[in-house]
C-alpha cells in the first residue's frame, strides 16, 4: 500500500460524551479553545476520484503517514524533534498534568530526538518514581518527559510543539481525548499497547 499523496484531514470536532469540561479563565475550555475530537481515525481521507487509480488500495482507516515536528521550551535552551504517525493526544486530569496543562503526544523513544539542551534539563520524580518529569532549569517549561504509562517512550507536550496554535486550525489529524488520570490504575490500559 502506498501513502504517497495521502494527506490527513482535520477530524470533525465534537465534545467528548460523558466528559466534564471545565471552563478556564480567559477561555471557553481548558484546551485553550480546542474541543475534544471524535475518536475515529482521521487519516488519510477516502480517495477522491482523480486519485483512485494511484490510491486504489488505500482504505479510509489506513494509518497516518509520519509527521515531523520540532519544539522546545520557552527560553529555547531545550529543543526536540518528533517524527511519528501517532495522532492521539491525551488530556490527562491527574494532579501534575492538570497543573502543567500537559497535552500528551506519546511516541516511541526512537521517534523522539533531543536536538539540544540535555545539560539544561532537570528532573522531578514522585509517587512510584517511574515517571521522569523533565523540565528546563532556566525557564521551568516541561516540554517532554518519560511517562509511567510508557517507560520506554516519551510524552511530548503538544503545547511545546512549534506552531501549536496553528495545529488547532489545520488539525494535522491530531485527536485530543480526555484521560482520567485521577484514577490512573483503573484507566491506564486504555492508553497502553
Amino acid at each position: 500500500m502506498s501513502l504517497a499523496g495521502a494527506v490527513c484531514r482535520p477530524p470533525r470536532r465534537r465534545p467528548l460524551v460523558g466528559a466534564k469540561q471545565t471552563p478556564a479563565p480567559g477561555g471557553p475550555d481548558r484546551l485553550g479553545g480546542l474541543t475534544a475530537l471524535e475518536p475515529e481515525s482521521a487519516c488519510p481521507p477516502p480517495p477522491t476520484p482523480h486519485l483512485m487509480a494511484s490510491m486504489s488500495d488505500l482504505s479510509p482507516t489506513a494509518p497516518c503517514p509520519p509527521l515531523t515536528r520540532e519544539g522546545g521550551c520557552h527560553c529555547g535552551a531545550v529543543r526536540f524533534r518528533v517524527t511519528s504517525a501517532q495522532r492521539r493526544i491525551d488530556d490527562c486530569n491527574c494532579s501534575i498534568c492538570q497543573k502543567k496543562a500537559f497535552l500528551h503526544w506519546i511516541v516511541g523513544r526512537q521517534e523522539f530526538e533531543l536536538l539540544q539542551g540535555d545539560e539544561a534539563l532537570s528532573e522531578y520524580r514522585f509517587g512510584t518514581g517511574t515517571a521522569r518529569h523533565t523540565f528546563c532549569k532556566r525557564c521551568g517549561v516541561h516540554s517532554f518527559y518519560v511517562p509511567r504509562s510508557h517507560p520506554d517512550g516519551v510524552s511530548v507536550n503538544l503545547r511545546c510543539v512549534d506552531g501549536f496554535s496553528d495545529l488547532g486550525a489545520d488539525g494535522d489529524g491530531f485527536r485530543i481525548e480526555a484521560f482520567d488520570g485521577r484514577h490512573w490504575e483503573a484507566n491506564v490500559s486504555r492508553i497502553q499497547g
